[in-house]
């Protein structure tokens, strides 16, 4: 194989597993050998066969020795199954790495010499293996050429740095299907995210975006590719903690991270990608990515280099502008000028909403619980999930297991009780028939605790409002236990939008401002709000770093369901247009600012 087709020596393409076995049955077969195996002289894994063929030190020794002097060897080694003669030659003579490891028949080393004449016979069956290694090889080479070509294309229709990258993040997730790809900017020992796929603002000081830099910086420092996990056949570079941690926080099932050489050979930026299907980096893949960190680095460098003083470019184009013509300055550029100026004064006075924008799911934050009073069968349900309710309607009724029987025996001890007293009492006895009046009493008492469960057969709903969750209509007749829950009743005063608000926006936001809420149901639709309750601590919630708002809509439509998602704009006074152009500006200074300190 070619140097373009390895990283370090190590291949990136393997054959599949059947091409192995089939090649390795038909050497068995000509060489009437018992067991063969194929390994990697460099690791001394075995890519097929047997696996004990390269088990014991004594075995390892040997691949060793081959691999590093390139020559046939055969000795008698100590296997897990007893003593044999293994004979480790090279698979591919333009390639080291690979060694055929053959077990013979005998320990006596004549059979060496038949075999190696063998060999020679089943020459065809090592040219059909390697003939399919380079058409795998050809075929992912060109596959990773034509995936960085287009992304080229992509790169090369912007001019502007940042729409460049951001052409190449979305480029790079949609091949390869990740879930989010952004694109680092290395500076001497600082990383700095400049785009990211499916993004149109990056929210700066969030945790994602820290483990991202940090990734991006690991392989940067180490100037080599990260791909976690990785196929065999794939180089992992020696230290990828931050890539990691990136992946275990992001809940993600692999992730890469890719340095960008310039020009000049160094490394400028670093593409990092995040992939939550299951499934681990291809060798395939890990090289179309490889040819596109090759091809599009010094491309972007040479944008970059053009962009790095904005500030001079723009006066030198204003000079070359001002010096066309021969009279000096054209009349159309003073006229852009008192254009530009009277613009400038009119923003100072012109003022418009401020919004801060946020997503969040409805939801009734006062609920209220319906369980069963006692042990019974469940006779009737007369509500069901998602129904609306009055205070007091009946919702269920539960069955009373003896509860009848235990009512009319309670009474006729009561009315016993009460006559032995009142024949105690006939008779003169006081003190048998105040003892009989204070037993009779007690019976009372369990005979209105009886009758007051008996009440509370009939589930009734504690408040008007909607039925959260209860479906029961299929448990019928079935016995419920004292407690169970079987039904959870939102009030109808309790509706609530519930934002999560990133922290640079908290200072902002307080109580009673206005909210604009927009639900993408059947069409837009919008509903207006005001803001009730502030959490008091941040939570992070999505990888972003927040706090929790409450909004109360004015009106509360049939189509308003819980769980419904809403994009809520929340008007925190007004701003010129001149402080809304310079808030763009002042933003990343202060960003900047507080990075540094």
């Amino acid at each position: 194989m070619s140097s373009r087709d390895t990283v370090d020596g190590t291949p990136f393409h393997l054959l599949p597993e059947e091409a192995w076995l089939r090649a390795l049955a038909d050497l068995e077969r000509l060489l009437e050998l018992q067991r063969t195996a194929v390994v990697r002289g460099d690791s001394r894994l075995p890519v097929a066969g047997h696996v004990g063929l390269s088990s014991s030190k004594q075995a390892a020794g040997l691949i060793r020795l081959v691999h590093s002097t390139g020559e046939a060897r055969s000795e008698v080694v100590e296997l897990a199954d007893g003593r044999v003669r293994l004979l480790v030659v090279p698979l591919f003579s333009e390639d080291p790495d690979w060694l055929l490891v053959l077990q013979l028949k005998s320990l006596d080393a004549s059979g060496v010499a038949a075999t190696a004449a063998r060999l020679v016979h089943a020459a065809p069956v090592i040219e059909c293996l390697r003939a399919q290694a380079h058409a795998l090889d050809s075929q992912a080479q060109a596959q990773a050429h034509r995936h960085a070509l287009e992304a080229l294309a992509q790169v090369q229709r912007h001019r502007q740095f940042v729409a460049a990258v951001m052409a190449l993040c979305n480029t790079v997730a949609a091949r390869n299907r990740a879930d989010r790809v952004a694109l680092a900017r290395i500076d001497g020992w600082t990383a700095r995210v400049v785009a990211v796929s499916d993004a149109e603002r990056i929210v700066r000081h969030t945790t994602l975006v820290q483990r991202i830099e940090a990734a991006a910086n690991e392989t940067a420092d180490q100037q080599e590719p990260v791909f976690l996990p990785a196929a065999a056949g794939i180089t992992v570079a020696p230290v990828s903690r931050a890539l990691d941690q990136l992946r275990v926080e992001s809940h993600a099932s692999c992730a890469a991270a890719i340095p960008l050489s310039g020009r000049d050979e160094s490394v400028f930026a670093a593409i990092v990608i995040v992939r939550r299907e299951p499934r681990v980096w291809e060798p395939a893949e890990a090289l179309a990515l490889m040819e596109v960190a090759s091809l599009l680095g010094p491309a972007l460098d040479c944008i970059r280099e053009d962009q790095r003083n904005p500030f001079m470019r723009t006066l030198d184009r204003t000079a070359q502008v001002m010096r066309l013509g021969p009279g000096g300055s054209h009349p159309w550029i003073r006229l852009a000028g008192v254009v530009l100026a009277a613009l400038l004064i009119l923003s100072m006075f012109v003022e418009t909403p401020h919004v801060v924008r946020a997503a969040g799911t409805v939801t009734l934050v006062d609920q209220r619980a319906v369980a069963a009073p006692f042990d019974g069968p469940l006779i009737e349900v007369r509500t069901e999930r998602g129904g609306r309710v009055q205070a007091g309607d009946v919702m269920a009724l539960v069955g009373i297991d003896g509860l009848t029987s235990e009512i009319e025996a309670q009474r006729a001890e009561v009315r016993a009780l009460e006559r032995r007293a009142a024949t105690a009492r006939a008779q003169g006895e006081g003190t048998a028939a105040h003892i009989g009046d204070l037993r009779a009493g007690e019976a009372k008492l369990q005979l209105d605790h009886l009758v007051d469960l008996a009440s509370r057969a009939e589930l009734r709903a504690p408040c008007s409002g909607l039925v959260l969750t209860g479906e029961w209509e299929e448990h019928v007749g079935q016995s419920v236990a004292r407690g169970t829950l079987l039904f959870t009743v939102g009030t109808e005063d309790s509706w609530r939008l519930r934002l999560h608000l990133p922290e640079a926006h908290i200072h902002d936001v307080a109580t009673g401002q206005p909210v604009r809420c927009t639900f993408l149901t059947d069409g837009f639709r919008y509903i207006d709000g005001t803001v009730v309750w502030i959490a008091p601590e941040a939570k992070v919630q999505g990888a972003v770093n927040g706090f929790t708002l409450d909004v109360a809509f004015d009106e509360l439509p049939e189509w308003l369901r819980p769980g419904l998602r809403s994009r809520a704009e929340v008007t925190v006074g007004s701003r010129t247009w001149f402080e809304t152009g310079a808030g763009f500006v002042a933003t990343p200074i202060r960003e900047w600012m507080f990075r540094l300190f």
